[in-house]
């Protein structure tokens, strides 16, 4: 009986822990993506609609941070200083210039952009769809028929950074 009640109690911790390990999962995720470490942030918004076919949706994260993160982005050369490419810009603000208007995709319920315009600070792209090997030749993302990309934008002047995660 007694090796039962260990073991009951060994389960037991042990959901525990793993529960507990789930608690900064996201930032991780994040984290890993775009590679700045983004633990400690404060969550100001979630959002992620994921999970319907094929895993198809939105996830989009704002955090607020009490240190800037300029440093750790500098030393990456993923992330590029603001403003944004031409490609990512029609991604998340829209293209209204042209006789047929296009996008914003990065859009709330409404059909409004999730990502505010931001002056002051740098960006993260990486079109996942080049990252599968059996895409070899592509048409350049906005001519696809569908995305799957990463973008995350740091607003230097606030420690902001707002990341999504795009597939379609």
């Amino acid at each position: 009986m007694k090796s039962k009640c260990s073991w009951i109690v060994f389960l037991l911790v042990a959901i525990c822990l793993l529960d507990g390990c789930q608690i900064n999962r996201i930032e991780d995720k994040i984290s890993k993506d775009i590679g700045i470490q983004c633990k400690g942030g404060t969550s100001l918004y979630e959002m992620d609609t994921h999970g319907g076919f094929h895993g198809d949706g939105l996830s989009f994260y704002v955090f607020e941070f009490e240190e800037n993160l300029s440093d750790q982005i500098v030393s990456n050369s993923e992330w590029k200083r603001l403003p944004l490419d031409e490609t990512a810009s029609v991604l998340i603000y829209g293209d209204k210039k042209e006789a047929v208007s296009v996008g914003p995709y990065v859009t709330n319920e409404k059909g409004d952009p999730l990502f505010p315009v931001i002056g002051e600070g740098y960006y993260y792209f990486e079109d996942r769809l080049s990252l599968s090997s059996n895409h070899q030749i592509q048409l350049p993302l906005l001519e696809r028929a569908s995305f799957n990309f990463t973008i995350a934008i740091y607003d230097e002047t606030n420690c902001r950074l707002y990341y999504c995660q795009f597939d379609t």
